[in-house]
C-alpha cells in the first residue's frame, strides 16, 4: 500500500522502469521461448500490481472512496492509513492535529500501529473521523456527513 507522497512518486518511477523493461525484453530475443515469456509475465504482473496501488491512492487522495470496509481489527491499520489519505492529511498534520512529532505516525504506519496504545488508536480514529465507537460499523464522515460500510466489523 502507498502511504505517503513520497512513496507514490517512487511507484510511479518503478513503474516507468518496468514499461522500459518490457519494451526491451519484448524486443530482445532470448534462446528459450519459455524463459522469454516467464520474464515478460513477470513484468506485466509487478506492473498490474504497481496500477493498482496507484490507482487505490489516487482515488484515495481525490475522495473517490465513499467506504472503507473491513472484516476484523487486523485491517484497522489500513484503514487509518487509508483514512488519512483520503481526508487529505500527510502524517505530519495527523501528528500535529494529535500533538505528535510526525516520526511518530510514520512509526506507526510504518510497524502497522503494533506498538499503540488503544486510547491512541482511538484518538487517531476520531481525528480521521472514523466511527469506530459503535462497535457494528466503521464510518468515515466528511464534514459532518457519513457513510456507513456495507460490512460489519466483527468482533472477538
Amino acid at each position: 500500500m502507498i502511504r505517503n507522497e513520497k512513496q507514490f512518486k517512487i511507484t510511479k518511477r518503478k513503474l516507468k522502469d518496468l514499461e522500459r523493461s518490457l519494451k526491451v525484453c519484448g524486443e530482445g530475443k532470448h534462446p528459450s521461448k519459455i524463459i522469454r515469456k516467464a520474464m515478460l509475465d513477470s513484468i506485466k504482473s509487478l506492473m498490474g500490481d504497481l496500477e493498482k496501488e496507484i490507482k487505490e491512492y489516487e482515488k484515495l487522495k481525490n475522495k473517490k472512496v465513499p467506504t472503507l470496509n473491513f472484516e476484523s481489527l487486523k485491517d484497522l491499520p489500513d484503514i487509518l492509513v487509508r483514512s488519512r489519505i483520503s481526508h487529505g492529511m500527510t502524517q505530519k498534520q495527523l501528528a500535529d492535529k494529535l500533538g505528535m512529532p510526525a516520526t511518530q505516525i510514520q512509526r506507526y504506519e510504518s510497524e502497522d500501529y503494533r506498538r499503540v496504545s488503544f486510547g491512541t488508536l482511538l484518538d487517531i480514529s476520531r481525528t480521521l473521523q472514523l466511527d469506530l465507537d459503535k462497535g457494528t460499523k466503521a464510518r468515515i464522515e466528511y464534514g459532518g456527513a457519513s457513510r456507513k460500510t456495507k460490512k460489519p466489523v466483527k468482533t472477538a
